[in-house]
């Protein structure tokens, strides 16, 4: 489920030993010194999975009737719950080893074992079956037995995991920040880890000002009621001042330049903002400003907290979660756009999200040239759309006037059904479907101005309220200037040699057919991208 369980099972393979199936789901087969005669049978008893609050994962097995329980998790985690006989020197030589390899952007996890006795395993048990008839406090409960069977444990040892980048990461990454959009960094791994990983995907570098915000764990009394509520709200404080002090020698040196910051931010300071409304707007009031903020050991209920937040502090500004593992569902689900990425991790990130996708550089392909064409599409349509209709049914209004509301229509029955239906619709579909302005094989150069044409269209929108009007009153423009010129010009002239006068069924087809000149004519104007398809459905479907 998890990268490093990954390469615990790998590394156990290298060093000889095998896990097989055995066709039951409570029986583990050790295989080893790769011989099929050398095995060992380990019966799986019960696994504790890992979840945002506990931060850690825990089995117990049952090997040659000895019961062991094997738990990994966080080293802040693991290192509280350790037995008091742990020994110093393992204890320091394992947080020298967190330490240096977090600090080079590996994930690092303390692993620790314990021996249960039968008796214990057993009130453990009787005590989870408990549990699960209190159908109104069973969560709590068992997060309570958890709690209690997983102390006094014996630290085996830390793992380190490479945790690589896919291809091409820093480059989308510059490329998202060149067309304006601010990203958010959220992680469960280290300050350090997390520091690293951002400074290798190009979201900070080391010239960059940073600041880290480290809060405090939150003290409550027997009422669980908040005591210490001040001193943790004073952390942000402290950090805005500090800020401000900042950006007032920041200004005093660079003239007219805008100041540019990161944010570092634990998961203790994160709750102590979701805690308070008002140190929640003093600190988003900065961050919105940041070039990057970095979140640390996030839990995934947090993740969907800072998305809500920022929704909530600006409902103008739209907010994409992109993730690739069981953690981000929460996130993904609560951001406008959830975009899910193919990993190994599983497929609950990509089955809870808007958009599913390969690899994260192709995040860039599909917000700044498909989601800009997309909306270019989508609100040229529309206004055509509009546009195309009052060309169209105003002419049943001034009919009208001009019949003195006889109630008389002026346009047959089945051309106003065949309208919308088939004449105006098909070369509309094939335009909102194949029409783009650039495309990115275009070239090198179209690649790389792709950011500031996606930053264009966001700041100057094609559909506004302005042009919406506009497309109205040129609709009612055409259509007047239509209706007025065939009823004029044919007015008292004779339509064949016998000296016949039109008759309604004569103005109606010559409005009718006008009216798909006059919004073809305009479909193609106003369409950038020309194909054979255009030109066949329009002449064909549309005219013939």
């Amino acid at each position: 489920m998890s990268p490093d369980s990954i390469e615990l099972v790998k590394t156990a393979s290298e060093q000889g030993y095998h896990l097989t199936q055995t066709g039951k789901s409570s029986l583990l087969r050790i295989q080893y010194n790769n011989e099929n005669n050398n095995y060992k049978d380990i019966e799986k008893l019960c696994l504790i999975e890992f979840n945002s609050d506990r931060k850690r994962e825990t089995i117990i097995v049952k090997d040659n009737n000895l019961i062991k329980l094997y738990i990994k998790g966080a080293d802040s985690i693991i290192e509280d719950r350790l037995c008091k006989d742990t020994k110093p020197e393992i204890l320091e030589k394992c947080k020298h080893y967190v330490n240096k390899f977090s600090s080079q952007g590996y994930r690092t996890l303390y692993i620790g074992m314990k021996i249960l006795t039968q008796n214990e395993y057993d009130i453990f048990i009787n005590k989870i079956k408990e549990a699960d008839m209190d159908l109104e406090n069973k969560d709590r409960k068992l997060q309570e037995i958890y709690s209690l069977i997983e102390k006094d444990i014996f630290l085996i040892g830390a793992t380190i995991v490479e945790d690589k980048l896919q291809d091409q990461v820093p480059e989308t990454i510059r490329n998202l920040r060149l067309a304006g959009i601010k990203i958010w960094m959220l992680t469960g791994d280290k300050m350090n880890t997390a520091y690293n990983i951002a400074l290798s995907c190009n979201l900070i570098n080391k010239n960059l000002k940073v600041f880290e915000i480290c809060g405090i764990e939150i003290i409550k009394n027997e009422n669980f009621e908040d005591i210490n509520k001040e001193e943790r709200n004073q952390i942000i404080i402290n950090f805005a001042k500090e800020y401000n002090k900042y950006k007032s020698q920041f200004n005093s040196m660079t003239q007219n330049s805008q100041i540019k910051f990161g944010l570092l931010i634990d998961e203790k300071a994160l709750l102590t903002i979701n805690d308070d409304i008002y140190i929640q707007k003093i600190f988003l009031n900065i961050a919105k400003d940041a070039i990057a903020v970095i979140c640390c050991r996030v839990s995934p209920l947090q993740k969907s907290q800072i998305v809500k937040m920022i929704k909530n502090y600006d409902k103008n500004k739209i907010t994409l979660a992109i993730g690739d593992g069981g953690n981000d569902v929460s996130m993904i689900m609560e951001a406008h756009i959830g975009i899910g990425i193919y990993g190994e991790e599983g497929m609950r990130a990509v089955q809870s999200s808007d958009f599913a996708i390969g690899e994260f550089k192709i995040l860039y392909r599909l917000l700044c040239f498909h989601g800009r064409i997309n909306y270019i599409r989508n609100s040229q349509c529309i206004c055509y759309f509009f546009y195309k209709n009052f060309v169209f049914t105003m002419i049943q209004y001034i009919m009208g006037f001009w019949e003195n509301f006889s109630g008389q229509t002026i346009i047959d029955d089945w051309f106003i059904t065949l309208y919308n239906l088939i004449f105006t619709s098909l070369p509309l579909g094939v335009r909102a479907c194949l029409d783009f302005d650039v495309k990115m094989d275009d070239g090198n150069v179209i690649y790389k101005m792709t950011p500031w044409l996606y930053m264009e269209n966001r700041d100057y929108p094609i559909f506004t309220v302005k042009k919406f009007v506009f497309v109205l009153l040129k609709g009612i423009l055409h259509c007047i200037i239509n209706f007025f010129v065939v009823i004029f010009v044919l007015e008292n002239q004779s339509v064949n040699d016998m000296g016949d006068q039109p008759c309604l069924w004569f103005i109606s087809v010559d409005l009718y057919s006008n009216i798909l000149i006059i919004v073809s004519l305009d479909l193609f104007i106003f369409t950038k991208y020309h194909t054979c398809l255009n030109f066949v459905i329009l002449l064909f479907v549309t005219f013939i």
